[in-house]
């Protein structure tokens, strides 16, 4: 059951620290434009913004640098895991993806849901939808803070380029018109556009700072949730942070994608 928000006691700190952050994610985006980052700088910046990110927000989480082994998987692909230990794997082949700033993110996005929650990950399809969509709007969020690219809703555009035919190069994007629940197909990747473009719709209607302080605080012990209702508990944490007007923007969010949020 989600917990009231007491904007009074939460708000500012909250919102100082998603900024502090942010700050010290810049150094993992900011390769981005340049479209190489090497494996060393993307362990050294998520190691030293981990506790940073999470530590805030919840005393059960887990205050220690991440593992981040680079380049050590033989085959293009990249996870985040917490067994048998934390830690973000990123693989080789074609373009590297830890030369991807929003590959880097994406993942880390798993790595806060593990620290958010032991079971957020459940036997349901939806949770794990869930994480790869908010992997992908994690990604784009952060980027078009830091370093805005002139398609902000592609993700993974530099990753991308070695795999997918162009002109335009992106591994997934947050504006696909996919809906609840009628483009739930059961592959984690696909379902996740669902969300991700939810959450965009979030971001464009309370800003990144609301939005991001909405969605962080309301993941913190969610167990095995689906977009329904976790879309729900978010729009509560919206009116209790921000009021009935940005709660009813909240709500049409993610309405807009079929995902009753009420």
């Amino acid at each position: 059951m989600r917990k009231p928000v007491d904007p009074s006691s939460l708000t500012a700190w909250t919102e100082g620290s998603i900024s502090m952050w942010l700050r010290i994610l810049r150094a993992v985006v900011c390769g981005h434009t340049a479209g190489h980052i090497d494996g060393p700088a993307a362990k050294r910046s998520l190691a030293s913004s981990w506790p940073h990110c999470c530590s805030p927000w919840s005393p059960g989480i887990n205050n220690q640098p991440q593992r981040v082994p680079v380049n050590q998987l033989g085959y293009n692909n990249s996870f985040a895991t917490d067994h048998p230990k934390y830690e973000l794997r990123f693989g080789k082949g074609g373009v590297d993806d830890a030369e991807d700033a929003e590959v880097i993110v994406h993942e880390y996005g798993h790595a806060i849901h593990f620290q958010s929650s032991p079971t957020f990950y459940g036997a349901g399809e939806e949770s794990g939808a869930i994480g790869e969509g908010f992997g992908d709007y994690l990604a784009a969020d952060v980027t078009n803070i830091f370093a805005p690219t002139p398609d902000p809703a592609c993700v993974a555009d530099w990753d991308s380029v070695s795999y997918t035919p162009g002109p335009v190069h992106c591994l997934r994007r947050l504006d696909e018109p996919k809906m609840y629940p009628g483009d739930l197909d059961g592959r984690v990747h696909d379902e996740g556009e669902i969300w991700s473009h939810a959450l965009w719709n979030l971001r464009t209607a309370l800003g990144h700072v609301h939005a991001d302080t909405a969605i962080l605080l309301t993941q913190i012990g969610q167990d095995n949730p689906t977009m329904p209702s976790l879309a729900t508990d978010i729009v509560a944490t919206v009116h209790d942070l921000y009021g009935a007007g940005a709660a009813t923007a909240a709500e049409a969010a993610f309405e807009d994608r079929g995902i009753p949020a009420s």
